[in-house]
């Protein structure tokens, strides 16, 4: 999975001129910075510095829990709004909830007319439904004459598509 998604990155983007372009510019910032970034490393004051990442916790966490993807629903087509959605809340929204609404996204009925509907189409001559509400049938044998038949079930978890 891994070399596919590498392939496709390197199908589809120029990543040599993206990685090159990114270590230039860090190397300029790095040579530029470098006295500033060494006298500051001497300075640090350690209260401050866990001050500071108490408060950036409090902020991202206050940031993660008041965020509702709702609010960034531009379209009305749903499936556009699911697809258009990415990011560091996306995914980790998604491991976290794992659901989905399914009414939706998918066209549904009444129950009782779904139940007319299947009800209808398993209906046969010798079958009888067992209750008013449930498909369950008693389904009587036409035929009286038994037979054996040779069946073999081959089950195999993946082919690739060379083999086929």
């Amino acid at each position: 999975l891994l070399m596919k998604i590498i392939g496709t990155v390197k199908e589809s983007m120029p990543y040599i001129e993206i990685i090159s372009g990114i270590l230039i510019v860090s190397a300029i910032t790095t040579y530029i910075l470098r006295k500033a970034v060494i006298d500051a490393a001497y300075n640090i004051n350690r209260k401050c510095c866990l001050a500071t990442a108490i408060i950036l916790a409090a902020i991202s966490f206050i940031e993660f829990k008041s965020y509702s993807p709702e609010k960034l629903n531009f379209h009305s087509n749903k499936y556009a709004e699911e697809l258009a959605k990415n990011g560091p809340y996306e995914i980790f929204s998604a491991y976290l909830n794992n659901s989905l609404n399914y009414n939706s996204f998918y066209p549904t009925i009444d129950s009782k007319q779904a139940l007319s509907i299947v009800r209808d189409s398993l209906q046969n001559n010798s079958d009888k439904f067992v209750g008013g509400d449930s498909i369950e049938r008693i389904i009587t044998s036409k035929n009286s004459n038994k037979q054996k038949y040779n069946v073999i079930f081959i089950t195999v978890e993946s082919l690739s598509a060379k083999f086929m």
